[in-house]
């Protein structure tokens, strides 16, 4: 039988319970309720609700700074922000609605800060390229990176300049992957990126540009004409040397873009250097889905060529190279670059140099040109004459006998090996650690082998330069075009490649010198 409701003692004997007052009922029973015992319920529910979420809060950080999120001051809040963007994986399901709801704070910097924090609370400490390049999700919710994506375009129409720079430099830490964010958001992404062009803010148009050239390397149309405009008319010097590598970037229509390219050469330093950098990011840039430069631009690289602006006759004289032997009518002017005196310019940006590369001289990429363009032409005895000519000279600038010597190691055998006590003589000549011509002329020697009946001195030669700093790799590459002939170079490969201070790759190419010669013995 059940103890009748009440309050107990310590000996557990059974009080009276409280009367019921006037006006109040009784439960089933006879369980009564007063006011003070509610209003005691009540407070004690309360009490247990809040000790609860204080418990949550501690233990979940990301609810914790959520709620400062919404609930702070102002300093508050931004602090929340940053905070939400490294609460990691866990708390990425509490942190990024949360931000999401941030980036629309009145106050610009709470905003802008939510914005940059949202793309590291989708982070979850790892790198989204990362993610991307191996097709995982960045987050335990894959969805969560397409949100955050969503929020930050949409961000970007934001009236406040500091949302739409911070929403664009977010942005730009994400790939623009449909395998990441999908097909309708990369469209989206893209279109945002274009429409921004026009921002007023210059660091919103700067951030675009950097979105561009990622969309620019995957297009299969020419850079817009918009971009052009932007290289040679934005009021912001950095907007527009960012508007350079964007141009750059882009695989199709690169006739254009080289000419709008070398116009640039003739703006500011900032400019100037950015297209140098465009420039040669053009030349290395090669593959099946790179549309190369043609004839039809000799006559603006004829001029280019000859302009007292060495980078721009620098940078012509590379393209013609590129463009091969359709560019013949411009050996005459190539050689004339040959006959004048070494000239260097240097950029000096904030006051120091970042330009004054050997690979920015005229004669030094005229001379790797002519390699390129004068094989197999009527020049062609001209131009042989005059590389020789330049590896011969002592007093020439070593940085020109080294493009020399790798341009004639382009013609054929016998042509190389008409000139091989020049090129013997010279590599006695340079044989100083750190002088440039040397590689190059082992080069050059190895690609004469098929032709040299008594190479004896040849691979004598050749296997001195194996000792020598910098010459390594290629006089073992150059031993191993002799075949058998260079076994008396084997004792030296075989030190080489078991030598313990060279590097891998040094180690790698005496080994397969090895190689070539033991097959073909």
């Amino acid at each position: 039988m059940g103890l009748p409701l009440g309050r107990k003692n310590r000996d557990q004997s059974t009080l009276p319970a409280d009367p019921a007052p006037p006006g109040e009922g009784t439960g089933r029973r006879g369980r009564t309720f007063s006011v003070r015992t509610l209003m005691m319920l009540v407070a004690t529910v309360a009490a247990v609700f809040a000790a609860g979420k204080m418990a949550y809060d501690v233990l979940s950080p990301a609810s914790r700074w959520a709620n400062q999120a919404r609930t702070g001051n102002a300093v508050e809040r931004q602090h929340a922000a940053m905070m939400l963007g490294q609460v990691g994986a866990g708390g990425a399901s509490t942190a990024i609605p949360a931000l999401v709801d941030a980036i629309g704070d009145e106050d610009e910097q709470v905003a802008a800060t939510a914005a940059w924090s949202l793309v590291e609370a989708a982070k979850g400490g790892r790198s989204l390229a990362r993610i991307a390049a191996n097709g995982g999700p960045a987050t335990r919710d894959p969805g969560q990176i397409r949100a955050v994506t969503s929020a930050l375009i949409a961000a970007l129409k934001d009236p406040r300049d500091p949302v739409r720079i911070a929403a664009f430099g977010a942005l730009n830490s994400i790939s623009p992957n449909p395998g990441l964010i999908g097909e309708e958001l990369v469209s989206s992404y893209s279109r945002a990126a274009r429409s921004a062009l026009d921002d007023p803010a210059e660091m919103v148009r700067w951030e675009a540009l950097k979105s561009l050239k990622v969309f620019g390397a995957r297009s299969e149309a020419p850079p817009p004409d918009q971009l052009i405009e932007i290289l040679e008319g934005d009021p912001s010097l950095r907007v527009r040397a960012q508007a350079a590598g964007v141009i750059a970037a882009y695989p199709h229509g690169r006739d254009r873009s080289t000419l709008a390219l070398l116009r640039a050469l003739g703006q500011d330093q900032e400019v100037r250097m950015a297209a140098v950098g465009a420039l040669q990011g053009m030349l290395a840039h090669h593959g099946p889905e790179v549309q190369a430069r043609t004839s039809a631009i000799l006559p603006e690289l004829a001029e280019a060529l000859a302009s007292e602006d060495h980078l721009a006759s620098t940078a012509a004289a590379a393209v013609l190279g590129e463009i091969g032997a359709e560019a013949r009518p411009s050996i005459p002017a190539l050689l004339g670059i040959l006959d004048r005196p070494y000239a260097l310019d240097t950029i000096v940006i904030d006051g120091r140099p970042v330009l004054d590369s050997y690979r920015s001289e005229p004669g030094f990429q005229a001379a790797l040109a002519l390699g390129a363009i004068a094989r197999g032409s009527p020049e062609e005895a001209e131009v042989v004459e005059t590389l020789v000519g330049l590896i011969r000279d002592p007093s020439a600038n070593p940085y020109r006998r080294m493009s020399a010597a790798q341009s004639l190691a382009k013609f054929g055998p016998q042509v190389i090996a008409s000139s091989l006590p020049v090129l013997l003589k010279a590599m006695e000549e340079t044989w100083e650690a750190g002088d440039p011509p040397t590689p190059q002329l082992c080069l050059a020697i190895g690609n004469a082998a098929p032709a040299l009946a008594e190479p004896d001195e040849a691979i004598a030669m050749l296997s001195s330069a194996l000792g020598r700093p910098g010459a390594k790799i290629e006089a073992a590459n150059a031993l191993a075009k002799f075949g058998a002939r260079a076994r008396p170079a084997l004792p030296r490969l075989r030190e080489l490649e078991q030598s313990e201070e060279a590097t891998e790759w040094v180690r790698a190419a005496a080994t397969g010198a090895i190689l070539e010669i033991e097959k073909a013995e």
